[in-house]
């Protein structure tokens, strides 16, 4: 039995238009693009879903010579020790590791752009409703784009057309990708 998983691609602005500078409708918060950026030579595939609902099998399926998860196997380990990307969500290094190794690279834990969230600890009874953890479109911006991508592109390989990401929170932080 498969579990529910949400899994959408979202392809550049300027691929599926033919333009490099068109603008999202206001009704669409996932893409926002006014100016080329380094993204808009790839094509996304974001995966998200609840934790334990089967992400990282779906993950494994996606593999293929022109797809890029993220990943420790493209970061030199210079790069990974300067980064210290188990800072940027205030965890420890030890505790960083443990996580990658049961569930691989998620970019909520490589990212500054949005607020970390887990649905395990922040959402139900005794916490925070689940429409207090949803992002706001309007809290996305082409910056914080071009920010997320800049802070991803040290964990994919970016040389291949199609980049994965999967974060079982995508669908709430859908505004900032």
């Amino acid at each position: 039995r498969i579990l529910p998983v949400q899994a959408q691609v979202i392809q550049s602005r300027s691929r599926s238009t033919g333009s490099s500078s068109a603008t999202a409708p206001a009704n669409d918060p996932v893409s926002v693009t006014t100016e080329p950026s380094p993204s808009q030579k790839h094509s996304f595939l974001f995966m998200g879903g609840l934790q334990r609902s089967g992400t990282t099998w779906l993950e494994g399926l996606v593999t293929s010579p022109s797809v890029s998860g993220l990943s420790f196997d493209n970061v030199d380990l210079g790069e990974y020790q300067r980064q210290q990307p188990w800072l940027l969500q205030n965890h420890t290094q030890a505790y960083f590791e443990l996580v990658v190794r049961s569930g691989g690279v998620e970019g909520k834990f490589v990212q500054s752009v949005y607020p970390y969230v887990n649905l395990f600890r922040d959402v139900g009874k005794n916490s925070r409703p689940l429409n207090t953890l949803i992002v706001n479109s309007s809290a996305a911006s082409p910056q914080a784009g071009t920010q997320l991508f800049k802070e991803w592109a040290l964990f994919w390989d970016t040389t291949k057309p199609f980049l994965l990401e999967k974060t079982p929170e995508h669908f709430l932080m859908g505004p900032y990708l």
